[in-house]
């Protein structure tokens, strides 16, 4: 982003740096073209954080896997903004549930069989990527065997809200899911049902 800011004449300082950062995500384009019209509203190039926030909107894009990549390396803030994200996007709720429950259900696996066996070896055995082996070590050691059962039981219950009542919005439920595979404290109505 630097490069194009410096083709613009524009100065950042760290705070819009990292706004525009957190908005445009994922989204080179719309980056770029909130980079040229920043450079049309601010003719002297200094661009401060009021002045970025006024004038950006938040254009990241992210798919189902980002999201559950956030969850399992426990980050909630990452999480949920990919969630709302996806939500605004139009995302449906049934593909990110089908995304998260191979990792979760593989998750349980692991942490079940790893008493007993190297994860490395657990790893190979389920075919887990090398580029993905750092994420799941990390939701394995974060993560207690009551924890995952309580995430498959909140997908469960989820998943059967969703197809009882296809109309009927579950993003809180995703929310909670979220919170929770990032060993963060759930409200009760999550954990009673």
């Amino acid at each position: 982003m630097l490069p194009r800011a410096k083709q613009l004449n524009l100065e950042l300082d760290d705070a819009a740096n990292q706004v525009l950062c957190y908005c445009y995500e994922g989204n080179l384009l719309a980056l770029a073209q909130a980079l040229e019209r920043l450079s049309l509203l601010w003719p002297d190039g200094k661009l401060t954080l009021p002045r970025v926030e006024q004038a950006v909107n938040d254009a990241a894009h992210f798919t189902p896997f980002h999201w559950v990549d956030a969850l399992l390396m426990g980050k909630s803030k990452r999480a949920l903004h990919i969630l709302q994200q996806l939500r605004l996007e139009g995302s449906e709720p049934v593909i990110l549930l089908r995304t998260l429950q191979r990792e979760l259900l593989l998750l349980v696996n692991l942490k079940r069989q790893s008493a007993h066996t190297p994860l490395r070896a657990l790893f190979d055995k389920h075919r887990v990527w090398q580029n993905r082996r750092g994420m799941m070590g990390e939701a394995l050691n974060r993560l207690s065997q009551p924890q995952l059962r309580q995430a498959v039981q909140l997908l469960t219950r989820t998943e059967l809200t969703l197809k009882q009542d296809y109309g009927q919005s579950v993003w809180a439920e995703l929310e909670g899911l979220s919170l929770l595979l990032c060993h963060k404290p759930l409200a009760d109505v999550f954990i009673d049902g």
